[in-house]
């Protein structure tokens, strides 16, 4: 419900979960640190030898519970950059398995965003497409799935009901008495 965001006794609108990554790559101005784009990425490569994708996702997310105030979009373009240039080196089973093992495990949004970015690199299956479209239907992460994934969802269908069943949410949760 939009409205729980609103505080009617401040002056100013506070976005919804998910609003802000939106609003940050359709016109956003955030400065994002070169540190916080390399720090990921160091991370990512220190584990890629070892394959340990549990160690990996673990500091990432105590990177980010660390660093609050830095959102993944702030730093996800030089994030792009550098893992394009590392693809070659990445294990992708790694990096498919890091990806899963975040969103069955790790609790920070921005960490699972990273995943959602990450499995955008990989040809995902039946049941990973599934994972994907119930991470769509939470509101801070379907901006995520859609930018990164609208291209690898083989039936277009599912982004048409994916955006009829948020707007049915909305509307219902909408006329409920907060």
């Amino acid at each position: 419900n939009i409205f729980k965001y609103y505080d009617y006794n401040d002056i100013h609108l506070n976005y919804i979960p998910g609003g802000v990554d939106a609003t940050y790559i359709f016109g956003g101005t955030h400065e994002a640190s070169y540190n916080d784009s390399f720090a990921i990425i160091d991370i990512i490569t220190r584990y890629n030898e070892s394959r340990d994708y549990k160690e990996c996702a673990k500091e990432l997310n105590d990177y980010f519970n660390r660093n609050k105030d830095h959102l993944l979009i702030y730093s996800i373009d030089r994030v792009n950059e550098s893992f394009m240039e590392l693809q070659d080196e990445l294990n992708s089973i790694y990096i498919y398995e890091l990806a899963l093992y975040i969103i069955d495990n790790i609790n920070n949004v921005e960490v699972i965003k990273l995943a959602i970015f990450f499995l955008s690199f990989i040809n995902l299956g039946e049941n990973d497409e599934k994972t994907l479209y119930n991470l769509a239907l939470c509101d801070e992460f379907t901006f995520f799935v859609l930018f990164y994934h609208i291209n690898q969802l083989d039936n277009k269908n599912d982004i048409i009901s994916l955006a009829k069943l948020i707007l049915f949410i909305l509307s219902s949760s909408a006329i409920k008495p907060l």
